[in-house]
């Protein structure tokens, strides 16, 4: 909620401003500027046609099975990977820089390794090739932030068991080219919680709060500073918070929720990806029970996933488990 409390009230004092320049009859305070205010307000943030309409538009998918309550220390769960028969996942901002070895079956953590060389402004997910982790330290609630990057960390380094602490090897700096305003607000296209790994370059699936879309981007690999290559969008009718593909089976799942009061999950399957046109393969959307801010997904196999959800709507942290099949 706390994202549209800050949108309502700046776009009370937008729109008042506006009806005041068109309407100078009218005074501030009138009944009829507030009521005029507050019809563009609900519409704006689609109060009217928003997460009921989705609700009964896209079909009710069946809770996935809750594993566990995940470890206290996983509070924030905000990414996961699945690697060596086993979860890893990081903390959003207000952690330390470090990541988290979760078991599959009791949430327990089992390691805690900290990242050397870096900063957890506001981590939001992992993803993985053969040789690296990558974690992103890419949100942008605001849309102000001119600092974003993605670390990459040596698996070769992370398996050694005695080892408690790690140097990022790289750093991959970027920025959005068709970003030009950096003033804080809360209805802007440029933040992001979920990205994947393919071949050379990572491809990024952007949290739009300003249109309910997702914005596809793509960036090397290779540490540096780049600008992100817009490659396409799709209409998500939400928030996207985290990503994963399956190359075997050429499928991405994107995950996300919309508000109504509390957040009301979903996940996304695009089938028959060819090549790296992931959002232009075959979309299917599937609705969780709300209440749940599922903020990260992973494939185990070509058919099982991984689902958490942060301590913000539930008692503690959860971990959740499905197969694609039976969406």
């Amino acid at each position: 909620m706390g994202d549209y409390q800050c949108a309502f009230k700046e776009e009370k004092f937008v729109l008042t401003s506006i009806f005041q320049s068109e309407f100078p009859t009218l005074h501030k305070n009138s009944v009829l500027m507030r009521y005029l205010a507050l019809l563009f307000i609900l519409l704006s943030l689609g109060c009217f046609t928003g997460t009921r309409q989705y609700a009964d538009e896209f079909p009710m998918f069946d809770p996935p099975v809750c594993i566990s309550e995940m470890d206290g220390m996983v509070y924030e769960t905000s990414g996961l990977i699945y690697w060596d028969d086993m979860l890893w996942t990081l903390n959003d901002s207000g952690d330390d820089p470090k990541l988290y070895q979760v078991d599959t079956q009791t949430g327990d953590v089992l390691r805690t390794v900290w990242i050397k060389g870096a900063d957890n402004v506001d981590w939001e997910e992992l993803a993985q090739d053969s040789s690296y982790l990558y974690i992103g330290d890419i949100g942008n609630n605001n849309g102000d932030r001119q600092d974003l990057r993605i670390y990459k960390v040596s698996k070769s380094a992370l398996i050694l068991s005695s080892v408690d602490s790690i140097l990022a090897e790289g750093m991959i700096a970027y920025s959005y080219p068709e970003q030009t305003n950096f003033q804080p607000n809360n209805h802007h296209n440029f933040d992001c919680e979920g990205f994947i790994s393919m071949g050379d370059s990572l491809y990024l699936f952007t949290k739009n709060r300003g249109d309910g879309q997702t914005y596809q981007y793509a960036l090397p690999k290779e540490a540096g500073t780049y600008d992100a290559a817009y490659q396409g969008r799709f209409d998500v009718k939400g928030t996207i918070t985290a990503a994963d593909y399956q190359a075997s089976t050429q499928q991405l799942v994107l995950t996300g929720y919309n508000w109504d009061q509390n957040p009301w999950p979903f996940i996304w399957v695009f089938s028959d990806v060819q090549g790296h046109q992931f959002l232009q393969g075959t979309a299917r959307r599937f609705n969780l029970e709300p209440h749940t801010q599922i903020e990260a997904i992973c494939f185990s196999s070509h058919t099982h996933l991984y689902l958490s959800c942060e301590k913000n709507n539930t008692p503690e942290a959860r971990l959740y488990c499905f197969s694609i099949d039976e969406l």
